[in-house]
């Protein structure tokens, strides 16, 4: 790619209507989408990710220090909550 192509790919990305900024115990991203439905889904997927991380290991937690899905209508501050499925898994007597 040439250095203007690279500029117009940026520019391109960086014009999508819908961003996700997630900061978390675990991973510091921000990624833009078309769309509120790729971006919902995105923060969804997000959330799957870390409770399925969290849920294989023993004495393991997640933190969301803060985490916003931005739209051209405003930001929306996003939040998730862990409930345990099992909490039998994680005795370790």
């Amino acid at each position: 790619m040439t250095q203007t192509e690279i500029a117009q790919a940026q520019n391109a990305y960086k014009a999508r209507p819908f961003a996700v900024r997630w900061v978390d115990s675990h991973v510091s991203t921000t990624n833009r989408f078309h769309t509120f439905d790729e971006a919902f889904q995105y923060a969804q997927d997000m959330w799957r990710m870390i409770r399925r991380e969290v849920g294989q290991h023993a004495n393991m937690s997640s933190n969301l220090w803060w985490s916003n899905l931005e739209t051209p209508e405003g930001t929306i501050r996003l939040a998730y909550y862990f409930l345990a499925d099992d909490v039998s898994s994680y005795y370790r007597g």
